[in-house]
């Protein structure tokens, strides 16, 4: 069985990937959202890095607060990890390979 945090920081993972890849298409569309996130930070990368680790703490601990463990295993939360991975490559692929 595995713990309530290892399945809270997973499932957090398998939401920010794509959570990052979306944060990466708005921004990237909507020019005054990528100003606004440069002039938090020193670049707007950084704002999203900082978007993203912070997402993932909050997700992380919020979701290691709930009663999941009986409905995660090893296997299905592996398969949603590289689920969301797989969707948020294919998002940003698909992004860019139409704007570059």
């Amino acid at each position: 069985m595995l713990s309530k945090m290892t399945i809270g920081f997973g499932l957090s993972t398998a939401v920010i990937s794509v959570a990052t890849a979306l944060l990466l298409i708005f921004k990237e569309t909507t020019p005054l959202f990528k100003a606004w996130m440069a002039a938090l930070t020193t670049h707007h990368w950084v704002t999203h890095g900082v978007f993203v680790i912070v997402g993932f703490i909050v997700l992380g601990y919020a979701f290691s607060q709930t009663n999941l463990q009986e409905k995660f295993y090893g296997d299905k939360l592996s398969n949603y990890i590289i689920g969301s991975v797989i969707l948020s490559c294919l998002l940003t692929y698909g992004f860019y390979s139409t704007h570059l």
